[in-house]
Parts: structure tokens; sequence; C-alpha cells
């Protein structure tokens, strides 16, 4: 007994060591220099923009020192909950771009980790949950994310994909209709990246249609009643981010980000191919490595159990997503539109190949192949980093360091959810223009946190007056001239009005958080809690009725 301990504990402080280690290398293979560099510039200044943005979110969901000094809304609509550490991370190393990094070198670290408790969870097989955290972790396409398009948000929901498909797998398949496991994961990817919640519904009800088709599902009245309870406390636990994004779009129309071509910017399956082999992240394919995992599991289909069937067939219907083999221009007048980049869907495809391809390296091949294995999906990750630089130092692409990341994490020109109505106004906002009686003025101003100040020019101390100021109207917003409340409007490009002002004491615009969404706030947090409390309980219990005992 004290031997299984003493092993257990090597075991564990080996894993810890292990991951520590890779973690580090990872971040130094892209960033060994500290410089931040982007074949995307736009992407990259708009997400360490929001770092910032993240000073005062505590206290009201729109910040001035950030985005210009315009008041951005960017916290309506991009989720900020699992980005927070990055803000605390760059307050401990005071630079936003160390505090980049370090957030990138902590969520490796804990994708390995959720990566491998998951696997384990469905499968009670530590060799397999170990190769899949490598291969999950290190898969060509999560680079792409994060060194070639700086897809932060992505990035983030890749650490917690895994979490909702085991919760998932854990409904469907099955006797413990826990919906714990599944809300919990699918409450992390909302407040990371909406898009990806999305998507990851998508290939959830795909998954349930081929558990029902294979009748594989237990007791589907149960499973229904389960996916019903995790729906329910996923709105509760994500009702604070969602009241507050519909309650913007309800107050000001915003301009969506870019909707692109979807057949345009889908891959030839040429190049899905090529581009996989050559591990060229610049081409945003699911890389050698993954293509390799691919083959292997296709080769081996005679021999894996029918989910593990089921797996790769959703990974391979996620990769043929990702060409201009799916039918894509029947999709580009629907709302489909804001996918923007077929090649999103990597994330999946790479998801679902790793696990089929871990399950058949564990079963069927020897140890050493599949060490061999891990060790040049390593190398390989690193080599697609360094290529990646090279490539980017030909092209004299952007990078940021310490010494200029003011100019770029405080500066933006991104229009993405500005008001729809100052598309012709743009500029005069970027100007800071303000107009008293719609006459231009020059007025001083000020910013700190969730809040501007201004003084009106010297003039008829009696005399009322409209302001329109350059700030973006938002939900939450107030205006006060010392202890007195004024009334605030939208103004027709889409900014902060002040109405009916006099006087000469300054005039303070704040954003606050409404009472009810202090109490969403509240309600969200002790929902999320309660719901990761119970899976971690769960994770204590073994499964009554795995299907992958009968093989």
């Amino acid at each position: 007994m004290i031997n299984k301990l003493k092993n257990k504990k090597l075991y564990t402080l080996s894993l810890f060591v292990i991951y520590a280690i890779m973690s580090v290398i990872y971040v130094l293979s892209y960033f060994s220099d500290g410089q931040l560099r982007n074949l995307f510039p736009n992407d990259l200044i708009f997400h360490l923009n929001r770092i910032v943005a993240m000073n005062s979110v505590i206290h009201g969901p729109v910040n001035f020192d950030a985005f210009s000094n315009v008041g951005h809304p960017v916290n309506f609509f991009y989720p900020w909950q699992t980005f927070f550490p990055a803000y605390i991370l760059s307050r401990i190393f005071k630079s936003v771009v160390s505090g980049y990094i370090a957030f990138i070198a902590l969520l490796t670290f804990s994708t390995f980790y959720i990566s491998k408790y998951c696997y384990a969870h469905v499968f009670h097989e530590p060799f397999g949950a170990f190769l899949f955290s490598i291969f999950y972790t290190l898969s060509a396409y999560r680079s792409v994310d994060i060194f070639a398009r700086n897809a932060v948000g992505e990035f983030i929901a890749f650490t917690f994909v895994p979490i909702a498909f085991a919760g998932m797998y854990k409904i469907i398949f099955t006797d413990q209709k826990s919906p714990y496991v599944l809300a919990l994961g699918m409450s992390l990817i909302i407040y990371s990246h909406v898009l990806t919640s999305i998507l990851t519904v998508f290939f959830l009800v795909i998954m349930l249609v081929v558990g029902l088709c294979s009748k594989k599902v237990v007791s589907i009245s149960k499973t229904f009643k389960s996916i019903t309870l995790s729906i329910v406390l996923v709105i509760i636990s994500t009702s604070f981010f969602w009241f507050q994004m519909f309650s913007q779009v309800l107050t000001l129309k915003s301009q969506s980000p870019y909707d692109g071509f979807l057949s345009r910017s889908a891959l030839a399956p040429s190049d899905l191919i090529i581009g996989s082999i050559n591990n060229d992240y610049s081409v945003f394919t699911i890389g050698l490595i993954t293509l390799f995992l691919l083959v292997v599991s296709i080769v081996q289909y005679e021999k894996i159990p029918t989910v593990i069937r089921a797996t790769l067939f959703m990974g391979i219907l996620a990769s043929l997503m990702t060409t201009k083999i799916f039918p894509w221009p029947w999709f580009q007048s629907s709302s489909i539109v804001l996918l923007q980049f077929p090649t999103r869907i990597s994330t999946f495809a790479t998801l679902f190949i790793s696990i089929s391809g871990s399950y058949v390296l564990s079963h069927n091949f020897r140890k050493k192949i599949s060490m061999g294995i891990v060790l040049l999906t390593i190398i390989f990750s690193v080599f697609g980093a360094t290529n990646l630089i090279n490539l980017d130092n030909e092209r004299q692409v952007l990078t940021i360091n310490k010494h200029n990341e003011t100019e770029y994490s405080r500066y933006s020109d991104n229009t993405d959810y500005y008001p729809k109505n100052s598309d012709k106004n743009t500029n005069k906002i970027l100007r800071h223009d303000f107009y008293l009686n719609h006459k231009s003025v020059a007025i001083n101003y000020c910013v700190k946190d969730n809040r501007a100040q201004f003084t009106l020019p010297a003039g008829d101390l009696t005399e009322k007056l409209n302001i329109d100021t350059p700030f973006i109207f938002s939900y939450g917003i107030t205006a006060q001239q010392g202890s007195k409340p004024l009334h605030v409007k939208k103004s027709n490009a889409g900014t902060v009005q002040i109405v009916d002002v006099k006087g000469q004491k300054p005039i303070v615009i704040t954003s606050s958080y409404t009472p009810i969404v202090k109490v969403l706030i509240v309600l969200s947090l002790l929902t999320t809690v309660f719901i990761l409390l119970k899976s971690m309980k769960l994770d204590k219990l073994r499964f009554k009725n795995n299907i992958f005992q009968k093989r």
C-alpha cells in the first residue's frame, strides 16, 4: 500500500515536471526573444487592448484606458472571464507583453492537465491519456491559433473543449447521467469564445445523433433529461454574460466583425494535405502529427470499438468541413457567414483525431513506438514555430515588446462593435471631437479605468447645452456633474449625448453594472462554483457501465 502511494506521488510529480518543462519549451519556441509578432497585427493589437480593458472590469463593463479612449464596448461581446488571468499576470510582471506570454504558458500547462483528465475520465487509461494530452496540446492547429493568428479567444476555448465532450460521452454512453461535466465545459467555452461554443454545440448534436444511430445510447429518456438539465445549468451560469450582451444589442446597433467569404477562405483539399505534411503553420491545417494519427486510425479501423469509429468519423467530417469540398457557398447568405473562416473547425478535427489516434496507439502499438511519436510531436511543434518565425522575419511583420507595448496595447482603430451609426463618424470618434449644440469645440478630457472626465469651455453659465461626446454609448453608462446626475442618451452617431447641461463643473461619464447585472454576477458565479464542485466530486466515481470494456 505504501509503495503504491509512493509510486502515485512519484508519477504525479513526474507528470507535473514534464508538463511544466514542455509548456516552457512550447512558449520559448516562438517567444524566446520576448517579442510578440503576428501575420495579422490587428488581432494581436485587439487582444492586447483587451488585457488593458480588464483593468476596471470589476467595477463596470467599459474601460476608457484602452482602445484609443473611446469607451469601446468589447467586454459586452467578447467574454473576458477566462482571459482575466492574463491581466493579473501583466500586473505581476508589470508588462502587457510579458503577461500575455506568461498566460500562454499557463494555459498550455492547463491544457496538458485538462486534456489528460478528460481522456482518463472517459477511458480510465493513464497511458492513452498521456498520449492524448501531448497530441492535443502540441497540435499544429493549436499553435496556429496563437502563433499565426493570435486568436486568443479560440486558443483559450481549445483548453476547455475536451471537458464538454467528456461530459457528453458520460451522458450518452454510460449509466451515470450526470449533467455537471458537460455544463462545466460549455460554461467555460462560452466564457472564452462564443463562436467556439456554437461550433461545440453543433458537434455535440452530431455526437448524440451518432450515438442514437449506433444504438449505443444508455437509457434515451435519462440521456435527454440530463442534457436538458445541463442546458439549464449553462444558461444560469452564463446568464451574466448573455444578459449584458443582449442588453447592449438592444441599447445600440453595433457593427459586426468582418463577414468572411466562406468558400474563399476554405482550404483546397490539396492544401489541407500538403500543408499538413509540411507542418506549415501559415496554411492553417491540422499538421503532420494529426494527419499521421488520422491515417493510423483509418488503417486500424477494424480493430477499434464502435464509439472510437464514430469519433474518427467526426474527425474526418470536421477536416472535410475546413475545405472547399463542403458546400460553403450555400451558406454565404446565412448567419453562418459569421464563422468567417472554415479553418476554425480544425479545433474539432484535432480533438477527434487525437482521441482516436491516442486510443489506437495505446491499444495496438508498442509503448516504445508511441513514445517515439510523442518525441516527434515535441520536435515538430518546435520546428513549426521556428519556421513561422522565419516567415514572419521575411515578411517584416509587426513586432511588439516591452518598449513599444503602450503604443499598441492602449490604442486601436479596430471598429468591431462600434455603433453602426458611427460609420461616417469613426474618425471624429477617434479624434475625440466634442460638439456643443452641434458645433465642434475643443475640450480637454482625461480617462481612468471606467470613467471619462471633461469640463465645458468658458461661456454663459446659465445657458443649457447639449453635448455630443466621442465616447461610445453603452448599456449602464451614466453621467454626473458634481453630485448631480445628468440625462444621457444616444446621439445620432451612437455616442454618449448629455442634454441640458450648464455650468463649468467637471462632468464625469461612468460605466457601471446595473443592479440586475450585479445579481446575475452573483448567480452566475455561485452556479459555476456549484457545477465545478459537483464535477470534481464525480471524478472520484467510476463508470459502472463502460462500453470500452466490451471490446
